[in-house]
């Protein structure tokens, strides 16, 4: 893992400064790979709206780090807006924006935490670029790790200040450790929450993370007395039933993402009173609304879909129509569905799991049911192809499975489903960027399928509700996180 140490070193720019000196240092950290994930760091700094000074760092692949520089600054209180980029390409993968004040002879250091696991991520920690155990009491961050206090060996006024100029003297770990412990598959447990009132129990339902508004959003679903169509918000404390004035007719296997450019949960198809489905359905926080987009992929139940935040689409794959089976592939961005043709692709199939891996910029499918049984293979799309990956471990063939990926971590979450003699699975499996690894912690969500999960940010915790067990129809809620 690497660090990133950058500013430029303007001395004395102005007459009559103090003897003592004025600076900033910006320190950037990164777990991207220079020459492969990022080509180039970019630093700027502005006041009041204006621009003031900006850095490119060209970064090869035999690229030294780290690299150091100091800013010194005239004046007597400051307070500028310092912006920083990892790119490759011309593409930005990762920014982050902060503000930082100091005042006459302070030498203040500002640390940015440009991380794998804050692509496509809007938490606050992203945006803003900080670090774990930069202070600000976030447990759950979702970016970086903690660095070494003082990077000059001075021991001084310099050691690692954040936006305030706070210092951390407890705060002296190891980079590579602190990362190598975020993201080590099963650093994580489940606990069963009890939020109060909550959905009736249910199972085929969906559900999505609404990361503009920090909530996770369920609707539908199959219950004891038939198709569902409520919609549900969760906040990390509580279930809250939100009625809007229009909203999907009810059914289930339906499948939902949550488009972020445009800060809409995106819903296609399922199974209703009807039979197959296939209307598309966007939810903005206040009210459900139709779009009707033409062309649209053809009515079906049980398919996937994950929003791809590097291709700027909803990725919908497979399911259950009138014909069969199905193993086309449809990306939506936001005014139209598009048919992509992919060779290879994955085998037709239903009830599969998939999810988004910001990390590597891949959507992760599992599993599911097809012309040939259980499966129990794992594909990946890249925005331009599906790739049949052949990791040395791997969950046994299932379907009815959930997954969500834990962007902190830096793993994809597969857990529960149906195997091919029918019984209910309670395993956790997590993917990173080699393998998938099983996690035997105790407790865990007794066995079920047709439940749902999502990763909420803000909290660094995948939520899982619901699903069909031995007991019938299940309306607990889970939490999986550190």
């Amino acid at each position: 893992m690497g660090r990133i140490v950058a500013a430029a070193l303007l001395a004395a720019l102005l007459a009559g400064c103090s003897e003592a000196e004025t600076a900033i240092l910006v320190e950037v950290e990164s777990d991207l790979v220079p020459g492969v994930d990022m080509d180039r760091i970019d630093i700027a700094m502005s006041t009041e709206g204006a621009e003031v000074w900006s850095e490119q760092h060209e970064l090869p692949a035999d690229a030294t780090l780290p690299v150091s520089d100091r800013l010194a600054l005239p004046g007597n209180t400051w307070t500028v807006d310092l912006s920083v980029a990892a790119s490759l390409a011309g593409r930005r993968a990762v920014q982050a924006e902060r503000r930082a004040s100091f005042v006459q002879g302070e030498v203040v250091e500002v640390r940015f935490c440009l991380v794998a696991s804050c692509i496509g991520s809007t938490s606050e920690r992203c945006e803003q670029g900080l670090c774990q155990g930069s202070g600000d009491g976030d447990a759950d961050a979702d970016a970086g790790w903690d660095a070494d206090t003082d990077p000059q060996g001075d021991g001084g006024g310099e050691a690692d200040a954040e936006i305030d100029g706070d210092r951390e003297p407890d705060a002296d770990a190891d980079v590579d450790a602190d990362q190598d412990q975020e993201t080590v598959p099963g650093a994580a447990a489940w606990a069963e929450v009890a939020p109060g009132p909550a959905p009736r129990g249910r199972w085929t339902h969906a559900m999505a993370y609404d990361s503009a508004r920090r909530v996770v959003v369920l609707f539908g679903g199959q219950g004891d007395a038939g198709f569902l169509a409520d919609t549900w918000e969760y906040d990390g404390a509580a279930w809250a039933e939100v009625t809007p004035a229009t909203s999907p007719a009810a059914r289930f296997w339906h499948a939902m993402a949550f488009d972020t450019a445009r800060g809409v949960v995106v819903l296609f198809g399922g199974q209703g009173d009807a039979g197959f489905l296939a209307d598309t359905w966007e939810y903005d926080g206040a009210t459900w609304a139709e779009v009707t987009p033409a062309p649209s992929p053809p009515a079906r139940e049980g398919h996937a879909m994950a929003y791809d935040s590097a291709a700027g689409v909803v990725l919908l794959f497979g399911g259950w129509g009138a014909g069969g089976f199905l193993g086309d592939t449809w990306e939506h961005d936001g005014s139209a569905w598009v048919e992509v043709t992919r060779t290879p692709s994955p085998p037709a199939r239903q009830v599969l799991a998939m999810a988004y891996d910001s990390s590597r910029g891949v959507v992760v499918l599992f599993g599911g049911w097809g012309n040939a049984g259980c499966l129990a293979d794992t594909w990946e799309h890249d925005g331009s192809s599906w790739t049949n990956v052949t990791p040395t471990g791997s969950p046994p063939a299932r379907w009815g499975d959930a997954m969500a990926y834990d962007s902190s971590r830096g793993v994809a979450v597969l857990s529960g489903g149906r195997d091919p003699a029918a019984a209910a699975l309670s395993d956790t499996w997590e993917r990173d960027r080699a393998d998938w690894l099983e996690v035997t912690r105790a407790p865990s969500p007794p066995g079920r399928w047709g439940h749902a999960m999502a990763y909420d940010d803000a909290r660094g915790s995948v939520v899982l509700f619901g699903g069909a067990g031995a007991a019938g129809m299940l309306s607990d809620t889970w939490a999986y996180g550190p």
